[in-house]
């Protein structure tokens, strides 16, 4: 997948999603700079070779071996981290539809009682507070 050899070589620490930063961890980004490392090491050995400067078979193996290592040592925490991500994205989405339904029920419910308007007002008050927190935690 080109996108994950992308994400290696742009080195990139965070995504952004809802409004909100999303970090990766030491584990990816050390994995993508030895990916990137091991990938600019075969580049710069192929450009020597189209120059004519050929070395050893061997030594094209090794570093093929070295992309390969690098690329599964990167691609797994990389994807789970997108995993963590978007479930993490979804929460919050999740948790903004919730306190939506809150809000329609206080709407509904406008004809009632007063006190019964201020024990709604609190319940979406902690909601937000709540929504909040969630956002400053990501």
């Amino acid at each position: 997948r080109v996108d994950v050899l992308e994400a290696s070589l742009e080195q990139l620490d965070c995504f952004w999603v809802n409004g909100v930063q999303f970090k990766l961890c030491e584990q990816v980004m050390n994995a993508g700079d030895a990916l990137t490392a091991a990938w600019r090491d075969l580049g710069d050995l192929l450009r020597r070779w189209a120059s004519g400067r050929r070395g050893r078979s061997a030594e094209v193996r090794e570093l093929l071996g070295r992309v390969d290592a690098a690329w599964s040592r990167f691609e797994c925490p990389y994807i789970r981290e997108l995993i963590k991500i978007e479930e993490q994205a979804r929460g919050i989405v999740l948790d903004v539809i919730e306190l939506d339904k809150k809000v329609c029920l206080v709407e509904e419910s406008s004809g009632k009682d007063a006190s019964d308007d201020a024990q709604a007002a609190r319940v979406i008050a902690e909601g937000l507070v709540g929504a909040f927190e969630a956002l400053r935690r990501y």
